[in-house]
């Protein structure tokens, strides 16, 4: 449940930066998200992880270049294998928009 929360918190906090100019910001959530991959097992708390990530580094390069920095591509493919679609399917979104 904390998971799931902690998650939670940080996709509203990922949204809530979208529209700013505030990458130092952008740069934090990220940096809390690669911490977040090490500690989560509940797959809907994974799930709002990999959205968070996502929210982070579209259309930003320079965040997309620091997600491949901090290996998150590494994640991404240890969660294909999730039981849950949903997880398969945002970590391969993530995985081709980390690749191009």
């Amino acid at each position: 449940m904390l998971q799931v929360a902690l998650c939670s918190f940080l996709l509203n906090l990922t949204i809530g930066y979208r529209q700013s100019s505030n990458v130092a910001g952008k740069e934090r959530c990220l940096l809390f998200a690669t911490d977040m991959t090490q500690l989560l097992g509940d797959p809907e708390s994974v799930f709002r992880l990999l959205v968070a990530i996502g929210t982070t580094v579209t259309d930003e390069t320079q965040l997309t270049e620091l997600a491949r920095s901090l290996e998150l591509p590494y994640f991404l493919r240890k969660c294909q294998s999730s039981a849950m679609d949903k997880v398969q399917n945002c970590a391969q979104q993530l995985l081709t928009l980390l690749d191009s």
